[in-house]
């Protein structure tokens, strides 16, 4: 560690209450990015950032356009401060967009009040992924209060759509391609292996999901009369979907045969119980299958998901044998699999599993292909480096089951620049469930982390 590196440091530890309030206060925006949530609080918290960014003197500040995208659209925030000579640049990457908060009643505290606990910061977008922004700007303040500059080049990009699929986001950066050019892209929108483990994920599963609707009969029949003898829509459903898959969500179908494999990586040893203490089981529910396949079936392995399902409603339905039934069906694709092709499987394996006279809608989202990168490229070595220093011990290479389609855009508009995945999740932090948190002290260590990275790149 260099003078430079040290001041740095230094004063992003002086400043970080300074830092903590400002998560805090972007916690406190209810920047749902889902309809018919209101678009103010995004608007009002890209003026925030922005107005963080600008403090700071980048060489450039604007929101990108394109023709393709509407003026009114959420904004995606770009910054620019150019590499001193001999210096490397590195993109940073993050959203300031959050999953509705669902129920209310299950939250501890309210969901946009943020809330210390324990070690930890209750709040929706706590974790995913207002901590990424905040780290994001807390290491460039330190670099401009220690040394009146950066070390390296960066580049911003903070967007405000991500968690309903970043609309518009691709079609903003290939009509801005000429930006974006970097020596490293760094996401910090994934998370650790656990509290206190820094963790770079190195491959994500692909998704989609399809919206399914299954109709039987002309219409909905009294249970009294007709039950025994009309076809139960939900029963046949139920019998379907579970001849497709485990009760966890393993497939019991096939899919295409896979293509390219992903880099070979040393996976953690699993611990059975740590695990089922992750995951929330009941006492006496035990893993059906062995230890050492539990990472494998949520990193590389495929799964099934029913994320929604109508069949009418509780308190409201009658005693009648329904005739329509909605779900969403989640497919999860590791990677050397096509999610297409994966989808277009899947839909075949349910028509199957139905009686040939039951009428079948399915209808796909947009996909996102699964993503895996490799591990020795110096500029990842270069970062597993500082977040071990910054957290005392060595960095795990781990996948994730989750999908990021931008790790795969910046793979193909920037090839050869390798693609960082962080972030401040753990086990125990419900992204898009009641109570989000993240650990307070994860949540510095990775500023230092990004911190000495930074001081790094600039040679």
């Amino acid at each position: 560690m260099n003078a430079d590196e040290k001041a740095a440091l230094g004063a992003l530890e002086t400043d970080w209450n300074s830092t903590l309030a400002l998560l805090k206060s972007l916690v406190a925006m209810p920047t749902v990015s889902f309809a018919p949530w209101p678009k103010e609080p995004l608007f009002a918290c890209a003026d925030r950032i922005e107005s963080e960014l600008r403090a700071l003197s980048p060489d450039l500040l604007t929101r990108l356009k394109s023709p393709e995208v509407p003026d009114d659209a959420v904004p995606v925030l770009f910054a620019h401060w150019k590499a001193p000579a001999g210096a490397k640049t590195i993109l940073l990457y993050a959203h300031y967009d959050v999953q509705p908060p669902m129920d209310l009643s299950d939250w501890t505290t309210p969901p946009f009040e943020p809330r210390e606990r324990e070690g930890r910061l209750y709040g929706r977008g706590t974790a995913d992924d207002k901590a990424g922004v905040a780290i994001h700007l807390a290491a460039l303040k330190a670099w401009t209060k220690a040394s009146g500059g950066l070390p390296c080049g960066v580049k911003i990009l903070f967007e405000g759509q991500e968690e309903v699929g970043s609309v518009g986001l691709e079609k903003l950066l290939r009509a801005n391609r000429g930006l974006l050019d970097a020596d490293a892209v760094l996401i910090a929108d994934c998370g650790n292996y656990d509290v206190g483990i820094p963790t770079l994920t190195t491959s994500l599963r692909g998704m989609n999901a399809v919206d399914v609707e299954l109709r039987t009969m002309a219409s909905p029949l009294h249970s009294g009369s007709w039950g025994g003898i009309a076809p139960d829509v939900g029963i046949m459903f139920a019998r379907a979907i579970a001849s497709l898959a485990d009760d966890w969500g393993g497939l019991s179908f096939e899919l295409p045969r896979p293509g390219e494999k992903g880099p070979e990586r040393v996976l953690p040893t699993p611990d059975e119980a740590l695990m089922r203490r992750q995951v929330g089981l009941p006492e006496g529910a035990d893993f059906p299958f062995p230890a050492d396949r539990l990472w494998r079936r949520c990193w590389d392995e495929p799964s099934l998901t029913i994320t929604s399902l109508e069949c009418g409603k509780v308190g409201e339905s009658g005693n009648v044998i329904h005739n329509v039934l909605r779900s969403r069906i989640g497919l999860r694709v590791p990677f050397g699999h096509d999610v297409d092709e994966a989808t277009r499987a899947l839909v075949e394996a349910l028509r199957k599993a139905l009686p040939d006279w039951v009428e079948l809608k399915a209808e796909p989202e947009d996909s996102a292909q699964p993503w895996a990168t490799g591990t020795d490229h110096p500029l990842t070595r270069l970062a597993a480096g500082a977040m071990a220093e910054a957290f005392g011990r060595d960095v795990v290479f781990a996948g994730c089951g989750a999908s990021i389609p931008l790790a795969q855009l910046f793979g193909e508009l920037l090839p050869g620049a390798p693609v960082l995945l962080t972030g401040v999740e753990d086990p125990y932090s419900a992204p898009h469930a009641p109570d989000e948190s993240l650990e307070l002290s994860d949540f510095f260590s990775s500023a230092k982390a990004e911190t000495a990275l930074l001081g790094r790149l600039s040679s």
